[in-house]
């Protein structure tokens, strides 16, 4: 549900955060974050939301970021609200029908094939 005010300002709200929200409260589902899925050029929303989609059909608890940001924002993002893993979509990984995991906590990142998610 979109919501729009006189200046213009547009947010969305999505069933599941209030569900998590009035369940559990503001925050709740903060920490349980296992993957902030990262569309990173124009052509990767698509398959970075078959991506998200696909992990939580597995049970994972995922963030699809939605917003057209710079890479150094969506980990400014993942970090600040503790978010486990990244998995970075680019143009060069779809290129060669892979994603690249990045472990927040440990740095470690590593490449493996969208036939592993999807």
């Amino acid at each position: 549900r979109a919501v729009r005010f006189a200046s213009q300002l547009q947010f969305t709200i999505y069933p599941e955060t209030l569900v998590l929200q009035d369940l559990y409260g503001l925050d709740a589902y903060k920490d349980e974050v296992e993957y902030y899925v990262m569309p990173m050029g124009e052509d990767t929303f698509k398959m970075a939301s078959k991506v998200a989609t696909s992990l939580r059909n597995k049970g994972h608890v995922v963030v699809l970021e939605t917003n057209n940001k710079s890479v150094g924002s969506m980990f400014k993002l993942a970090n600040k609200k503790g978010y486990k893993k990244a998995v970075m979509i680019g143009e060069e990984e779809l290129k060669e029908n892979k994603v690249k995991i990045k472990d927040l906590t440990t740095q470690e990142q590593y490449f493996i094939d969208l036939s592993e998610i999807l």
